[in-house]
This record gives structure tokens, sequence and C-alpha cells, in this order.
């Protein structure tokens, strides 16, 4: 019971720094301090357990202080996102489905966008330029504006996508990057049946009937009633209309 306390304490600090780390971004004051706060936690952790079983009694309520204070001073989202991320795996694991089974796929030349069906949730990667790597939750303005640029003057896919993210996450953003346009974007060329299939999330031998219920499910999530937006629902209709033409060829 001890070492399943010890163990499960620090899977959860890990777990935070982690989330912690894909959304501040290097450098910043909130990123070190953030860190040295983990570090100071995963110290006191080993203290508490080098001083035997008295002392780990305490480590309980030293947890529970840490999970008050976080949230008091912005570790909130942190706490909420690590959380997401648990259930929202737990609830795939018992649907009997794997990673494919439990995301979508949306990408550009720049950007990649990432849909959780049990959560929810969007996420963003960088995939080219100065920022190839970087989690969209990650970057400061100044960066966020740089890449919208980027986005404008390389990728219009890209650059809806960003869009899009933005829409959800971003709040008042078309006043902050409006104006960052840095050219004319290379319009996107029409879906590749590969591309349709990442969008809805299916194995290559997905039936027509698979196709609807996959297309049912992210409008759920997508549709702009549901708090999404027009143009990732568009992308779903059109992956579903790829998919259904190419099944309908091959027949």
């Amino acid at each position: 019971m001890t070492y399943l306390l010890i163990g499960l304490t620090v899977i959860a600090l890990v777990g935070i720094g982690r989330e912690v780390l894909l959304r501040t971004a290097p450098g910043s004051g909130p990123r070190m301090f953030w860190i040295a706060l983990m570090l100071a936690l995963l110290a006191l952790v080993g203290f508490l357990a080098l001083r035997g079983t008295g002392a780990l009694a305490a480590i309980p309520a030293f947890v529970g202080v840490a999970i008050v204070w976080l949230m008091r001073h912005g570790g909130g989202f942190v706490l909420g996102r690590l959380l997401s991320g648990l259930l929202g795996r737990a609830a795939t694991a018992a649907a009997g489905g794997g990673p494919r089974a439990g995301t979508s796929q949306v990408q550009g030349l720049v950007l990649r966008m990432t849909l959780d069906h049990a959560s929810g949730d969007l996420e963003g990667e960088v995939l080219s330029g100065p920022l190839a790597g970087r989690a969209l939750r990650s970057l400061s303005t100044d960066e966020m504006r740089a890449l919208y640029a980027e986005c404008s003057a390389r990728c219009e896919r890209s650059l809806r996508l960003l869009e899009s993210w933005l829409d959800r996450y971003g709040g008042d953003w078309r006043d902050h990057l409006g104006q960052a346009t840095g050219g004319t974007a290379a319009a996107a060329g029409p879906m590749t049946r590969a591309e349709a299939l990442r969008v809805l999330g299916l194995d290559d031998d997905a039936d027509a009937d698979a196709v609807q219920a996959a297309h049912r499910r992210l409008q759920a999530r997508l549709h702009p009633d549901a708090g999404g937006t027009d143009h990732l629902a568009a992308m779903v209709n059109e992956a579903r209309d790829v998919l259904l033409e190419d099944g309908t060829e091959r027949g």
C-alpha cells in the first residue's frame, strides 16, 4: 500500500508536469515556475518516503493541499486537461477502440489538428517552420501571430484549421491576429481517400455504414451549433462524400 501511494503520487505529479510543459512557451516565466514547482513537489514526496511510513501518512493531505493551491493559482486548466485525457482514454479502452478509433486527424503543410472523439478536445501541432513540433496551446500571442502569418502565406488548409482552433479556444483572436497576414495562401487541393479516412478516424476497409456512423458522430462534436466551426464541419462532410463516392466507384 505504501509503494502504491508513492507511485500514484509520482504519476500524478509527472502527468501534471507534462501538461504544463506542453502548454507553456519554452523559456517563459510561467514555464520555469511550474518546472521548479513540480521538482520541489517530487523532492518532497521522496523525502517523505525516506522518512518512513509515519511521514507517508502526510502525503494524501499534502496532495490535497497542492491541488487546492493549483486551482487557486491558475493550475485548474492543467488538472482539467490531465483528468480529461485520462478519462477519455479509459472510455476509449472500455469501448474496445484503439488510438485510430478514438481520434480523427486533419493536416495541411503547416498544421495538424487532432480531435479526440471521447472528450471532444481539439489539439493542434505545428508541422513545419520555426515553431515545428510545438502544440498550439503552448504558443505565446507573438508566436501565434507569426504562425497565422505563415499559414496565410503558405497553406490555405492550415490557415482554415488554425482559424477553427482559434474560434474554439482563442476568444477575441480576430482583434489581435486579423491583420497578421503575410500573403496569399496556396489553395488546398481536393481531399484524397487517405485524408478522408484520417478525418473520420476510419480504417481502409470501412464500409458505407461505418462512414455514415463516423460522420454522424463527428458532426455531433464539430457542428457550429455544438460549439464547432463551419470549416471543420464542412471537412467532415467532404470526407464522407469522398469515401462514399469512392466506395460506389469501387463497387
